[in-house]
């Protein structure tokens, strides 16, 4: 990584992965957010408009992710149990109609 911008958006992946595994709070996240700031007044604003884009768009995946965690399993498995009792349904259903 040679220059600001490249060494700033690999901080901030960092950041979000801290993030992540619940630890932006940490020390290691302080560290990591002391770094970029040191970096933000050596870019342009074109570079500093482009990291926090950047920023943005991992932070909404992230919400979409943290969205499908919490809602994504169980609505899965509701739909899950309906199909089972809509396939037994059916199975007893046409049972006994063929049946002589």
């Amino acid at each position: 990584m040679s220059n600001p911008f490249e060494r700033s958006l690999e901080l901030l992946r960092q950041l979000h992965a801290l993030d992540h595994a619940g630890m932006f709070e940490s020390k290691e996240a302080d560290a990591v957010r002391d770094k970029a700031d040191s970096l933000w007044y050596q870019m342009t604003a074109d570079e500093q408009t482009r990291i926090g884009k950047f920023s943005k768009k991992l932070y909404l995946q992230r919400r979409r992710w943290r969205f499908m965690e919490r809602w994504l399993g169980p609505v899965l498995t509701v739909v899950g149990i309906l199909l089972t009792f809509i396939g037994a349904f059916v199975w007893y259903f046409f049972r006994i109609r063929i049946s002589p």
